[in-house]
């Protein structure tokens, strides 16, 4: 590796070949404050209700995997 004379002129901010020099700059993420997530708006509904009403979705959602697998067998053995 070849080295580069130093200039007497050289300073911080510009390398012996009269370049800029680099210099690390810290991340914007970093320089932001950190936010605190809103606090989740508490429930009024009933956990009983609330567990009933999920009961209810899944067993929609599972009638429907039913008639999806009933039709699929039907279109193939056509």
């Amino acid at each position: 590796a070849a080295s580069v004379p130093r200039q007497s002129g050289a300073t911080p901010a510009v390398t012996a070949a009269g370049l800029p020099r680099r210099t690390a700059h810290p991340s914007p993420l970093r320089m932001m404050p950190a936010e605190e997530p809103p606090d989740p708006e508490p429930s009024e509904e009933d956990p009983a209700d609330r567990a009933e009403r999920v009961r209810d979705d899944l067993d929609g959602f599972m009638e429907g995997e039913r008639a999806a697998t009933r039709e699929g067998d039907r279109t193939e053995g056509t």
